[in-house]
């Protein structure tokens, strides 16, 4: 893939062999048969953490098309684990019906605090998912911030532990490698131009 600014899905953009902001930070927590072992191992993160986070990603950004409702108490019987597997193989996100309200207050939460910070008014403008490839030196690369405008890239977290700034900076920012995203994602953005 050329460098510069591309729409693909994120199954596309996870195929792509190019160094990444989790892959760096895999580099630096860990080491590179980690890194080599992220690489090969690209399977999905389903669990229901990691479904609601992303499902409040989605609905933020895109709407709540892709979460897929399951009429269910919970995974354990054989006819909701089928409508789970089935959810995912069609590209949706499966969610026990009783946790999609949580997603919804999660999205209308976010989205008055962001209607009375300093980027509102961010959703109206710009590009949701936009893939940044360049090369940096010889070396490609590739990003994928959650939302792209003129004047910001956005990269939207959800966490189960604590929000409060210096907390969430201490538990989440550096374990995470979210400080090493933000400067990746700003070295490709100068460089696929």
């Amino acid at each position: 893939m050329s460098p510069g600014l591309h729409t693909i899905s994120m199954g596309e953009y996870l195929q792509l062999p190019y160094l990444s902001s989790s892959l760096c930070n895999t580099l630096l927590q860990s080491s590179p048969f980690h890194a080599r072992y992220q690489q090969e191992h690209r399977d999905a993160d389903d669990t229901e953490a990691s479904d609601m986070g992303t499902a409040i990603h989605d609905a933020l950004l895109e709407g709540m098309d892709r979460i897929q409702p399951i009429d269910a108490l919970d995974w354990r019987t054989k006819a909701a684990k089928e409508l789970r597997d089935q959810a995912r193989a069609d590209g949706k996100i499966p969610m026990l019906a009783i946790k999609v309200a949580r997603v919804d207050a999660a999205v209308k939460a976010a989205k008055a605090f962001i209607a009375s910070s300093e980027i509102a008014g961010v959703f109206d403008e710009g590009e949701s998912e936009v893939t940044v490839v360049w090369k940096d030196g010889d070396v490609m690369c590739k990003a994928r911030p959650d939302l792209l405008t003129e004047r910001w890239h956005v990269s939207l977290k959800t966490t189960q532990g604590s929000a409060e700034p210096s907390a969430w900076i201490r538990n989440q920012l550096v374990p995470c490698g979210y400080d090493v995203g933000a400067m990746f994602y700003e070295r490709g953005l100068s460089l696929a131009d």
